[in-house]
């Protein structure tokens, strides 16, 4: 057993504006929040709500102590969800999506930040 408490946000907070063509059925659309990494289309655009954020810790019980992008969601269980999913939800490191802010004129600007994504139940759209 291994605690691990975390920051995180609702992934409503992270809505795209823009994503690109070409993408399946699965992509994320315009309007919709973030998604597992697969289905967010290299140069799909955010908007950053703000919204709340709150630390979560979940029980990891799989694979090595040291890693938890291990892949194995029922080792995974939510201990103290913080309001934003609840105590007993199983979750899975599903990717990690590194985005950066952009000025007036589109270009990006300042550090490049990772957001890891984490499935819930199983259901890799459900993040």
């Amino acid at each position: 057993m291994v605690l691990r408490s975390f920051f995180a946000q609702d992934s409503a907070s992270l809505i795209a504006t823009f994503v690109p063509a070409g993408g399946d059925a699965n992509d994320i659309v315009v309007g919709g929040s973030i998604i597992n990494n697969s289905d967010t289309p290299n140069g799909t655009i955010f908007e950053f709500s703000g919204g709340f954020g709150t630390t979560v810790t979940l029980d990891d019980t799989s694979g090595s102590p040291d890693v938890f992008n291990d892949d194995q969601e029922t080792g995974h269980v939510i201990t103290d969800g913080g309001g934003i999913v609840a105590n007993g939800t199983q979750v899975e490191s599903e990717s990690i999506i590194t985005v950066q802010a952009l000025d007036i004129n589109g270009n990006p600007t300042g550090p490049e930040i990772e957001i890891y994504v984490f499935s819930q139940n199983g259901v890799t759209q459900d993040v």
